[in-house]
């Protein structure tokens, strides 16, 4: 669940900014669990090693008392196997250990996520939650933030048609126009020519990408460009 919102639509961010928390209580508590299973699983290798040692005392002694003939093979084997049984105990418990560490070092990833930071320095286009939302990421990654890195940079994404593709270059010219600003005409340059055909309903085109200056920011993600 959103605990807490730490920017909103238009906000500057740095990278490493917090931008949102997750209520961290369920989180704490797998990892105060997880942290309760390692301090078990610890304490089981102790006893394990505690009852290795005295199945090794109980072997060093019986095969002493054999060569002394007070005791018969068979409770030597049975030393034998006692001993043996708990060398595999110790080795059980000891990747029981393992185990439980790396459940602690998950939860504390989880813990730690809850804490929600931007990856870049940008401006947030977007914000898809709000405060008590609960956020479920069991099938899918949830998009919290939408941020944009450079508004002053910007692109159109178009659909040439197969039979013009063959005009498009690299660096060529292209003039593109708004609804926004009737009757202006923008420059940009073609920056790159996508080898993916895109097919709908039998009519195959490609994106050509136009680069676009855009330093007075007047031009806004997802406006309809003709081109």
């Amino acid at each position: 669940m959103i605990e807490s919102l730490h920017a909103d639509f238009n906000s500057k961010v740095k990278m490493g900014d917090i931008v949102a928390r997750i209520d961290p209580f369920p989180y704490r508590a797998k990892r105060d669990q997880a942290a309760a299973n390692l301090a078990n699983a610890k304490a089981a290798v102790i006893k394990a090693r505690v009852d290795l040692s005295q199945r090794k005392r109980e072997l060093d002694r019986v095969q002493v008392l054999l060569k002394q003939q007070f005791v018969s093979q068979n409770e030597v084997d049975v030393a034998v196997t006692a001993h043996e049984g708990a060398i595999a105990q110790l080795a059980v418990a000891e990747a029981a250990v393992k185990q439980a560490e790396a459940a602690l070092e998950a939860a504390e990833l989880d813990l730690k996520y809850t804490v929600i930071r931007s990856p870049v320095d940008g401006v947030v286009i977007s914000r898809q939650v709000e405060v008590g939302q609960r956020v479920s990421a069991s099938f899918s990654i949830p998009t919290l933030f939408l941020i944009a890195q450079d508004l002053t940079q910007m692109q159109v994404d178009t659909n040439v048609s197969e039979a013009d593709i063959g005009g498009m270059a690299v660096g060529k010219e292209a003039t593109f126009a708004v609804d926004a600003y009737p009757g202006e005409r923008f420059q940009g340059r073609v920056r790159q020519i996508r080898n993916a055909p895109i097919n709908i309903q039998n009519v195959v085109t490609y994106n050509v990408v136009v680069g676009v200056e855009n330093k007075d920011l007047r031009l806004k993600p997802g406006m309809t460009a003709n081109v």
